[in-house]
């Protein structure tokens, strides 16, 4: 997980470096490759370590967590990937696991381990004036309750209840989608601006100024859109995380002068949380070392397209800054 580095959170041993520093980790931990587990585990113990120290590491539910919660392993790169968490089982469990299939077993609803562990994780966060949330706010996520949604599904992974929060489908409306964990539009490289006065609206009734989301992966590397009641959404999935198969991103240098994808690159937020009228600073850290003003990365594809053609077809040029 290089962001750890490039944030200055982590060192290279896993330990917490990052004082009363807030991590979100965006969601999608699963289906990403055969170190799944490992992963999984260094944020659990960074998470540790950083409330020991007055921070936190948040993990967001991403779809790809939910769709393994419905042991719809499609995704999984290998359904076996969680191999040495059983190896801490007894006898019989193993034995039962064999049978069953270790990843159905950890994601088996009210007593699999790993969907206990998601029980304990958001699909929305907000901290502050900021709200991350892994494929976008919905005007039904707003009138449904963000805590309400977070301790449903909770109630739903603990298996407290049989019945699945309807957020967390991709039920279709209008163009776009119900679910928070599902919708795409914000990562659109224009979004649309019926979508953005939406975000306008839900902003508003949350006391926010922005928004943070993943998802959808964005190629030139992270991307900040402003509304016009300067309200701003921020897609930051660079794909630091292993893809899953039907993917295929090189990350030689040669290709990465091309195209940012493959480059990791993480969101800072800087805000006195004592002291929540003053302005906060948004900044992009690039794992070559480059801290990147948030003014160069906002509205950068409206700029990017009036420069090179007018014409519908017009692709934006990477970004090199």
């Amino acid at each position: 997980m290089p962001t750890r580095r490039i944030s200055g959170c982590a060192d290279d041993k896993g330990r917490w470096t990052g004082g009363d520093t807030v991590v979100v980790q965006m969601g999608d931990f699963l289906d990403r490759g055969s170190d799944e587990s490992r992963s999984i585990e260094m944020l659990r113990d960074l998470r540790v370590q950083a409330k020991e120290a007055g921070g936190d590491v948040i993990t967001l539910l991403g779809n790809h967590e939910i769709m393994n919660a419905d042991l719809d392993f499609s995704y999984a790169p290998d359904i076996y990937s969680f191999d040495s968490w059983h190896d801490k089982f007894n006898m019989a469990e193993k034995i039962q696991t064999v049978l069953k299939g270790k990843r159905a077993q950890l994601m088996q609803r009210g007593k699999g381990k790993l969907a206990m562990l998601m029980s304990t994780m958001p699909i929305v966060v907000q901290i502050g004036e900021n709200v991350f949330v892994h494929g976008g706010l919905t005007p039904e996520t707003i009138s449904h309750g963000i805590d309400e949604l977070n301790q449903d599904v909770a109630k739903w992974l603990r298996k407290d209840t049989d019945v699945k929060p309807w957020l967390l489908d991709p039920v279709p409306k209008g163009g776009r989608t119900v679910s928070p964990l599902w919708e795409r539009v914000y990562g659109m490289p224009i979004v649309p601006e019926t979508a953005l006065s939406n975000l306008d609206g839900m902003l508003d009734k949350l006391d926010a100024k922005r928004m943070v989301v993943g998802h959808t992966p964005q190629k030139y590397g992270i991307s900040g859109v402003e509304t016009d009641k300067e309200k701003e959404v921020w897609r930051i999935d660079t794909s630091e995380f292993a893809p899953y198969p039907s993917c295929s991103f090189s990350s030689s240098p040669a290709d990465l002068n091309d195209k940012i994808m493959g480059r990791v690159e993480c969101l800072e937020i800087l805000t006195d949380l004592d002291s929540p009228e003053a302005a906060s600073t948004v900044r992009v850290l690039s794992e070559d070392g480059r801290i990147i003003d948030a003014q160069k990365r906002k509205n950068m594809f409206e700029e990017l397209l009036r420069s090179q053609s007018k014409t519908e077809t017009a692709v934006p040029a990477p970004l090199r800054s």
